[in-house]
């Protein structure tokens, strides 16, 4: 048999292919055609691709058969719509030597796929099927060959990067106005903490971590017994940054050992879990540590599994970006993919190129974040991004890749709290990992600030990952580890965890993004420090959709409103008043939600934000924290911006049988919020209530009522809650299970409309 190529669908056919249509029947006479053609749809996009323009599409299984003779044939096919993003081709073809994977196609993708197959007989027969949608063909081609050849997928995405313009509520207008005036440019008190402070947080996991690995190198998790996600090539780096660094030797054979199992795993695509997106970065930072310091047989070993798996079927998470949970999968892997090009290991950095090109559509916001939702999952992919970036990427979308990094930078400047944390919201919140990929992205973006001449800049984002650093340190426990959620509970409680949440794969990724960090902080160490926005303030950062939030601070107080939900997570309304240097209490870190999706024990449940409730006609009481997206519409209205003080106001309208409509005005200051309420007299019943903080899961917290306050002390702090407008407060005696521990719902049932108020203020 000769080659024979196919053309599938509508348009012109090059001259090297035959054209397939729909009702091109199995014809013996032509040797090739449709067993079946009652579903099955051309199409000519009609774009200057000649075999990538036309396809046949179908939501029903279908079998192509080409006379082909017994032998060995190298099958390649192309796949790809330039209008459409929903396919998903299932093949189907006998004898083909290995197995063959879903093609996901993103809209204006274009796959490429080649395998080796077998025939005993006189026909191969190609199957297609969807089993969610709908699949396409573009072209084929069949090759007899000698010998087989291991199956290959390339994947090519046209660039979907367009940066918005900057408006004067961006970033950097924002943190131009800031470093313009005097607050920003006074002398501070360095943090203490350095470089050196990382890697010793680092050392102290990986002791506790190492007594934890089994006999194959794996981490075993001990809440559920067994290695779990990403836990142990996380390891291999943390052990291998540790022993390099220091010069353990004791640490290099468990660090070799986790490599071998996780490497193995990656390759034969046998992760826990299904996580081999996440094994990459840290096994590419891995093997220059670990490579000197082991035999150089295993570490030829490593290069040689690593260097010869194909990143088009070894990792899960599509390559690309798409709107949708989960996408930031994908930048772990092509940031970790281009380590590998870069130490010589990977050939090419294709599937890297290619992904990043689609990543640029969840970057198509004026603040430079990853629009999926999560602040979390903002910073992840930013992270190893910057990492990629920072390491020497010079790639095709190097430029809009940096300028979206840069934006991203200032924007976490202006998010970050009075206290060093990240904002809250959304899946993984209040997770320390997440403090520890701030770390990552300042210490990215000290280094090219100063790269750029702007060592100034450069030594407030110094500062700025130092504070996030400090943020997490005092959740360390006593045996080296961290507890992966803000609260004390035991672990094996899973207090506020995810479902997916794990002790030892989260500390492990905390222990990663911290060792890239002390990576990258080198070049800027001998910075001195420089004040960040979230120590003055003086700004109310605006951020919409899909994050819905505003977080502003004022003289060392900061806040996080939400102005829209996120069900089973995040209600909207003010969940968070953070001032500087309270960590872990007397104020919770976030809202109280009737029906979270996180893990809470057995027991009461409430929905309470920082606010209003109101009273329907059936009895029943209602807060933001019961509204759902579909019900609520909002305003926001920046009054005033300034160091000592911030002002800004709320408007939410509430649909549904009963419209609500107020709004919230606030103020923030040194020691203090107020939020004044603006209720019209026509609207329902209205009261005060909040989540009063009771507990971090391991102590209580004194609460006591005077007249028309509330007080929390903690640890040696205390806030106070002050109303006006109102009925003297209530603290109901019922726990309610929390994110943070535990809290208590504070009432306040309404007097004067016109003077209501609500105070929160910082006494010691």
């Amino acid at each position: 048999m000769v080659t024979k190529a196919f053309s599938f669908g509508g348009g012109p056919c090059p001259d090297t292919h035959v054209q397939v249509g729909p009702d091109s029947l199995y014809d013996a006479a032509a040797g090739f055609g449709w067993t079946d053609h009652d579903t099955l749809l051309p199409y000519d996009r009609g774009t200057t691709d000649p075999l990538g323009r036309g396809m046949i599409v179908s939501r029903s299984p279908a079998t192509f058969r080409v006379a082909t003779g017994p032998g060995l044939f190298r099958v390649q096919l192309l796949f790809g719509d330039a209008e459409r993003g929903d396919h998903s081709t299932q093949l189907h073809v006998p004898g083909s030597t290995e197995t063959i994977p879903v093609l996901n196609m993103n809209r204006g993708e274009q796959v490429a796929l080649a395998l080796t197959v077998e025939v005993t007989g006189p026909m191969l027969d190609i199957g297609f099927s969807s089993a969610r949608s709908t699949w396409l063909v573009n072209a084929l081609s069949i090759e007899p060959v000698a010998s087989a050849a291991p199956l290959w997928l390339t994947r090519h995405l046209e660039s979907r990067w367009a940066l918005p313009e900057q408006t004067k509520r961006g970033a950097r207008a924002l943190i131009g106005r800031w470093r313009q005036h005097p607050a920003s440019d006074i002398d501070v008190v360095p943090s203490g903490h350095t470089r050196e402070d990382y890697l010793r947080t680092i050392a102290q996991g990986v002791e506790h971590f190492r007594h934890l690995q089994d006999l194959n190198g794996a981490i075993v998790d001990v809440v559920v017994g067994k290695e779990v996600y990403y836990s142990t090539p996380g390891f291999a780096y943390a052990a291998a940054l540790v022993a390099s660094e220091t010069g353990n030797a004791d640490l290099i054979e468990p660090a070799a050992e986790a490599f071998d199992c996780a490497s193995r795993a990656l390759i034969e695509r046998k992760t826990p879990s299904a996580h081999e997106d996440f094994f990459v970065t840290p096994l590419a930072h891995a093997f220059p540590l670990l490579a000197p310091l082991v035999k150089a047989d295993r570490a030829q070993r490593w290069r040689s599994e690593l260097g010869g798996m194909n990143p088009f079927t070894i990792y899960r998470s599509r390559p690309g970006g798409a709107l949708a949970p989960g996408t930031n999968w994908n930048c772990l892997a092509l940031s970790g993919d281009f380590r590998l090009h870069q130490l010589g290991i990977r050939a090419d950095a294709a599937f890297s190129e290619n992904s990043l090109k689609g990543q640029g559509l969840v970057f198509q916001n004026e603040f430079g974040l990853y629009a999926e939702g999560p602040m979390t999952y903002d910073a992840f992919p930013r992270a190893w991004l910057g990492d990629m970036l920072e390491a020497g990427y010079r790639g095709p979308a190097a430029a809009e890749l940096a300028e979206a990094l840069d934006r991203g930078a200032l924007t976490s400047l202006l998010m970050q709290s009075a206290n060093g944390e990240i904002p809250c919201g959304g899946r993984s919140s209040q997770h320390q990992w997440s403090d520890a990929l701030q770390v990552l992205i300042f210490e990215v973006a000290a280094a090219r600030a100063m790269r750029v001449g702007d060592p100034s800049l450069a030594g407030t984002f110094k500062r700025a990952a130092r504070r996030a650093y400090a943020a997490f340190l005092p959740w360390q426990r006593l045996s080296g580890e961290f507890q992966i959620v803000k609260n004390r509970a035991d672990p094996m409680d899973r207090l506020g965890w995810e479902n997916y949440s794990a002790h030892s794969t989260y500390n492990l990724l905390m222990l990663t993004a911290l060792g890239f960090a002390y990576e990258h902080a080198g070049a800027t160490e001998h910075l001195a420090e420089r004040m960040a926005p979230a120590e003055t303030g003086g700004h109310a950062t605006v951020l919409g959709g899909p994050f819905h939030k505003v977080v502003a601070a004022a003289a060392g107080t900061s806040v996080v409103v939400c102005t829209a939900p996120q069900l089973g997570q995040t209600p909207a309304g003010l969940v968070r008043v953070q001032f500087e240097g309270l960590i872990g209490g007397p104020l919770p870190g976030d809202a109280s939600l009737a029906k979270p999706s996180y893990r809470l024990p057995a027991g009461p449940r409430e929905g309470a934000v920082i606010g209003l409730a109101w009273r329907l006609p059936d009895g029943t009481l209602q807060s933001l924290a019961d509204v759902l997206a579909a019900d609520l519409s909002t305003s926001v209205t920046v009054l005033s911006e300034d160091p000592t003080v911030v002002r800004f106001r709320v408007e939410y309208r509430v649909a549904g049988a009963v419209p609500v409509s107020f709004a919230e005005v606030y103020e923030l200051s040194a020691r203090q919020t107020s939020v004044r309420f603006e209720v019209p007299a026509d609207g329902p019943p209205m009261l005060l209530r909040w989540p009063v903080f009771a507990g971090d899961g391991a102590r209580e917290a004194d609460i006591a009522t005077h007249g028309m306050s509330v007080s929390v002390a903690f640890a040696g702090r205390q806030v106070e809650y002050l109303v006006a407008g109102t009925e003297p407060p209530v603290v109901a005696e019922t726990l309610l299970a929390h994110r943070n521990g535990f809290v208590r719902l504070a009432e306040a049932a309404l007097r004067d409309r016109d003077a209501l108020r609500l105070v929160v203020r910082l006494v010691r």
